[in-house]
């Protein structure tokens, strides 16, 4: 429901668009946190690991006490809700943020299978940290299954 239509956008938009007059920017947000929006969306079923959910990352963009509890003030998810803001604010602001991939054409892979054209990561990291990175893996295999299905 997410991750072919994202996909299929981001192909279609740098094959038809000028990206260098209109530059596609791109993010997965990809950190498991002590919440999740999996309790809100699955009735409080929390024994069950649905690991980042649709939504996430706006917890640590706008703080949401009637919800989730805040974040200890130097805790590591502290320290991603400031970096998360950081990026967002500095891309309203400037159009870009750092680190600042933008996906184009030419960097857009078609025939691979296990990538996209570069974005931001936002994700876990070792011994209770995060880490925020450019990457470019994707499961393109499954969006060529997706893409026959939706054919038929």
């Amino acid at each position: 429901m997410f991750i072919h239509p994202f996909y299929d956008l981001a192909r279609t938009f740098v094959h038809t668009v000028d990206t260098n007059v209109h530059p596609l920017h791109l993010y997965v947000f990809n950190y498991t946190g002590p919440y999740t929006y999996a309790s809100v969306f699955s009735g409080n079923m929390s024994n069950l690991d649905y690991g980042v959910v649709h939504s996430d990352e706006l917890m640590y963009l706008f703080r949401m006490p009637a919800i989730f509890p805040d974040f200890s003030k130097n805790s590591t998810d502290a320290k991603l809700s400031q970096t998360l803001v950081r990026h967002f604010v500095n891309f309203a602001a400037n159009r870009n943020s750092s680190p600042d991939p933008i996906c184009h054409r030419k960097n857009f892979p078609l025939d691979s299978m296990d990538s996209i054209c570069d974005y931001v990561s936002f994700q876990n990291g070792p011994s209770n940290s995060f880490v925020v990175e450019i990457d470019n893996k994707f499961d393109v295999s499954r969006m060529r299954l997706w893409d026959d299905v939706l054919q038929d």
